[in-house]
């Protein structure tokens, strides 16, 4: 009974401090909002000297420049190009960098304080390159992770994929005085690193080849077409000099050339896409940095309100000792 009585005791005990400290918020609260209300003019004030500053410092100096690039990486080139981007990232706060023998690369460079590479996540990419009975393209499935939102739909993929991605973003960090020719000279850098050019010249040749002999394959079979039209319309095989087995189906040479013209098809494309192992694809312009504390205005408003907020803040404190001491003072 007394142990039951002495747990009722402290939980009134300790309802009565929270009461208190609630009590004590809501007089902090109501104090502040009457020293808000009394110093107003003092807050306005503030604020258009904030504001006032803050336009005068964006006229007089430049905000940083910044570009998202989408960028197209060939011939399986993209691990070396992530390899890349981070060893520059690496040498950009170095003042001193030394980036290429080019100046005019060298000077655009220089201009850049960050860069950052990503993938545009597309499924479609990837289950282009695998057949269904794929066994790698199974082991990724079984091995991937996905990140999905809130809505049920994949937001992220894990770097799984990363390499296998034709398209990705490349996000620029520049000072105010670099252009579109800074972007330009940076794709030129990494076109121009020897590993890049050796795998485009390699990359080229093969392709080349695959190209022409893709031609020549079709260019037979529409020659084995012709001659198995003209033996028959004549009934003659010495006419033809063409000579068919039994059971043979000639529908599968129809359905083997339209798979090779659609191969052609998608090699011409790759070739084309191919004049440099990674393509500006949407040739964006730099711009302005944008956000809310990028803002001077908005800067310096919050840095004089602070400041004024935190002088009277310690005022109040100062005071309220000041109090204290006195009454201490008295009662001894």
């Amino acid at each position: 009974m007394a142990e039951n009585n002495q747990e009722e005791l402290d939980l009134f005990y300790l309802t009565g401090k929270i009461q208190k400290a609630f009590n004590r918020m809501i007089v902090l609260g109501f104090e502040a909002l009457r020293f808000i209300r009394k110093t107003w003019i003092i807050a306005v004030i503030l604020i258009a000297a904030g504001i006032g500053y803050g336009l005068y410092v964006d006229s007089t100096t430049s905000a940083p420049k910044q570009a998202r690039v989408l960028i197209r990486v060939n011939f399986d080139a993209v691990n070396y190009v992530y390899g890349i981007v981070e060893s520059l990232n690496g040498k950009f706060p170095e003042r001193d960098a030394v980036f290429s023998e080019d100046k005019n690369i060298q000077k655009e460079l220089s201009k850049i304080s960050s860069i950052q590479m990503e993938p545009v996540i597309d499924v479609k990419d990837i289950l282009d390159r695998y057949s269904e009975d794929d066994r790698r393209l199974e082991n990724f499935l079984r091995n991937v992770e996905f990140v999905f939102e809130e809505e049920g739909e994949f937001s992220a993929i894990s770097e799984t994929f990363r390499s296998e991605y034709y398209y990705h973003y490349l996000d620029i960090s520049a000072a105010p005085h670099a252009t579109e020719a800074t972007i330009d000279a940076l794709l030129e850098y990494i076109n121009s690193t020897p590993l890049i050019v050796e795998l485009k010249t390699s990359a080229m040749e093969s392709m080349a080849v695959r190209i022409d002999q893709t031609q020549k394959s079709i260019d037979q079979i529409d020659d084995i077409m012709k001659k198995y039209k003209l033996q028959s319309e004549s009934g003659s095989p010495e006419d033809s000099q063409l000579y068919v087995v039994e059971n043979f189906d000639i529908s599968r040479i129809f359905v083997t050339k339209i798979d090779l013209v659609r191969n052609l098809d998608q090699l011409k494309k790759e070739y084309v896409y191919a004049k440099d192992v990674v393509i500006n694809v949407n040739n964006p312009a730099l711009h302005d940095k944008v956000g809310f504390f990028k803002n001077s205005a908005v800067k310096y408003v919050v840095l004089f309100l602070g400041i004024f907020f935190f002088l009277a803040f310690v005022r109040y404190i100062y005071l309220g000792m000041r109090r204290i001491a006195l009454s201490e003072a008295e009662n001894s």
